[in-house]
């Protein structure tokens, strides 16, 4: 189990002692909450769950109470988070440009209800009118029907998949939209506006909008694969609103303090960040919406906000209840990031947050953290057995599929035992199909063969690689032979 050095212990003891708190416990939800344990427990489950660095911060009566980094920022040469390293804020990049776009409707330059066309005209949007019924209401709220990202459906086109203002569409691409008006509104760049409005005003000198090519000597955390290797930093010479924010979690909770505590923004506007849209989940006791810049999760009198954040070898969460003032955030490097949230709420804030832990996203990463840990623990024939264990109708082959995918890289040998036993069942999977043909390519000269496969996974458009580049090496060496 990794330990902090007793340099960046005393570092966080003394930190903790200048904010005027004991040494050895914090309060959450008006409780004592031991530090020791709590940091234990921290590290046994990214221990058990393969995660390389964590970054958190947990909010009492508006206050940081707690802050502390765990583990590596480059978990294959060791190199240790320490209390600067900045992890990419994935999704949750968009509360940024939320916090400056009620500043806009504050001081009267933005009007939630009018049509973003009056503003500036979007070019990519003007093959369907429809756009021009989006808002700035709707983007926040993810009802703009706009899809997630151009791509996913036509390449070629940015498309409109649901009348706008209908359905929750969670949109990216609407969120640059909205930075490109603000833009316009006021003639100044996203950066500059971001930078006068949120991390300047709120003092946030540990968050940067992007990350280039020149920062790579500075303190950043490295994307890890669900196996704990390191992933090349994804470089964004411009920022994009919607994701390419790196921050820790203290910076973060400040924006949020700022946002709902504060004297910031008006009172009319913490209520509408508020403003439920669309039901998205309930069951007896809870509903789950996305509201006007975050998700809520409602039970009995109490409202806790939600945002969760994924790029690939990243993962974000936070709750935060702006009624008890009270709430988590954390980021880690791993795409199996997201399991520590329901451990890190059981020991402080205790909100009856279910509903949310039983959304599909927790059981299908604890699946791939199950798989992963039998192939780290016991080897790769304990791995395929327990996938055959696990196999059936209610097993996700496409998190398996990522598994899957990721292992090629580091393990052949394991990758092609992997992708027989996911042809058992799915025998339809391209990635299964294309993998299995790679490594029969490497493993075993079997061009032949592997070229069958290839063929199969291309058959099934399957893209995530160049399959006709390999089917090509196949043909090249069959010539030779």
């Amino acid at each position: 189990m990794k330990r902090m050095c007793i340099s960046m212990y005393a570092c966080l003891m003394l930190a903790l002692c200048a904010r005027g708190q004991s040494t050895d416990y914090f309060i959450s939800d008006n409780r004592k909450v031991n530090i020791d344990s709590f940091n234990d427990s921290i590290k046994a489950i990214m221990d058990s769950d393969g995660i390389p660095g964590l970054s958190v911060a947990i909010i009492e009566n508006n206050k940081i109470v707690f802050t502390n980094s765990y583990g590596y920022k480059n978990n294959q040469k060791k190199i240790p988070v320490d209390p600067n390293t900045m992890f990419e804020a994935c999704s949750l990049s968009k509360s940024f440009l939320v916090f400056a776009a009620y500043q806009f409707v504050d001081r009267g330059w933005l009007d939630l209800d009018k049509p973003m066309y009056q503003y500036l005209v979007n070019p990519r949007l003007e093959h369907d009118q429809r756009y021009k019924l989006i808002t700035p209401r709707m983007i926040l709220s993810h009802t703009s029907g706009l899809e997630n990202w151009q791509g996913m459906n036509n390449p070629d086109v940015l498309e409109i998949i649901k009348d706008p203002g209908t359905e929750y569409t969670y949109s990216g691409e609407g969120f640059h939209y909205l930075a490109d008006v603000m833009t316009h509104i006021l003639n100044k760049s996203y950066s500059t506006y971001i930078q006068e409005l949120v991390l300047s005003s709120l003092q946030l000198t540990a968050t940067t909008l992007n990350y280039t090519e020149k920062d790579s000597l500075g303190d950043f955390a490295l994307g890890h694969n669900v196996f704990g290797f390191p992933m090349d930093k994804w470089i964004t010479p411009q920022p994009w609103p919607a994701s390419s924010v790196n921050t820790d979690a203290a910076d973060y909770s400040k924006l949020l303090i700022g946002m709902f505590g504060g004297n910031i923004l008006s009172a009319k506007s913490r209520k509408t960040l508020l403003d439920t849209c669309k039901l998205l989940e309930h069951d007896d006791s809870s509903r789950y919406y996305v509201a006007h810049g975050f998700f809520e999760l409602i039970r009995d009198k109490d409202t806790i906000i939600n945002f969760s954040g994924n790029n690939y070898g990243f993962k974000a969460d936070m709750l935060y209840s702006p009624g008890s003032k009270r709430g988590y955030v954390f980021f880690t490097n791993s795409d199996l990031g997201i399991l520590p949230g329901p451990v890190i709420n059981r020991l402080t804030t205790r909100f009856h947050a279910q509903l949310y832990y039983n959304e599909p996203y927790f059981a299908l990463t604890g699946m791939k953290a199950a798989v992963v840990r039998k192939y780290r623990e016991e080897g790769y024939t304990a791995m395929v057995k327990e996938v055959d264990r696990m196999a059936g109708p209610n097993l996700d082959y496409d998190g398996l599929e990522e598994v899957l995918f990721a292992l090629y890289w580091n393990d052949k040998i394991a990758a092609e035992n992997l992708a027989r036993e996911i042809l058992k069942y799915r025998p339809e999977s391209g990635c299964a199909n294309a993998i299995l043909g790679l490594t029969i390519m490497d493993n075993h000269n079997d061009y032949t063969l592997a070229k069958t496969y290839l063929n199969k996974a291309k058959s099934l458009h399957w893209y995530g690689l160049d399959l006709g580049k390999y089917i090509k090496m196949c043909d090249d060496k069959l010539v030779k032979q």
